[in-house]
């Protein structure tokens, strides 16, 4: 048997301790220079939705003959994209969430009501071979139908 010395050098048929691929990983994760790249890569990808919320709500006429970026220079805000969409047109948007939630409201509820009452029969059901011993250890005693109702339990020493 080959043993490690005080020193931390190992002995003869040892490979000398080197750095795991997962410390090496995480030393080169958590440096600052990747903390910056991580932020910059952030912001980077943030700038365009934050573009993207921000003209939905100026009007349709900035919109189209000014970007985004001229809010800062003139704040011109209005909710008249969001009217139109949910109230205005042919077909308004309101009856299609109206219709979602028609949907959704019973498709969660009526399974979780089953699933509840499924779990309180399960809960009070007794079921041949399950005792509380017998949850501890797979090969317990205190099962007396062990042989006949769960053939995976036999074993040479139990009684038959």
């Amino acid at each position: 048997m080959t043993v490690l010395d005080t020193t931390g050098t190992a002995g003869p048929g040892l490979a000398s301790a080197a750095p795991s691929r997962s410390a090496t990983a995480k030393k080169g994760l958590s440096s600052p220079w990747a903390s910056l790249a991580a932020l910059v890569i952030a912001v980077l990808w943030t700038i365009p939705t934050f573009g993207l919320f921000l003209s939905s709500f100026r009007p349709e006429r900035d919109v189209q003959r000014t970007g985004w970026w001229t809010f800062l220079t003139n704040p011109n805000l209005t909710f008249e994209n969001y009217a139109d969409v949910l109230f205005g047109g042919s077909q308004p948007l309101s009856g299609f969430f109206v219709n979602s939630i028609l949907i959704t409201i019973p498709s969660v509820t009526i399974p979780i009501i089953l699933a509840t009452m499924a779990a309180y029969g399960f809960a009070w059901t007794r079921f041949r071979c399950a005792t509380r011993s017998s949850w501890r250890s797979s090969r317990s005693r205190s099962c007396r139908c062990r042989s006949r109702c769960c053939p995976s339990w036999r074993s040479s020493s139990a009684p038959a």
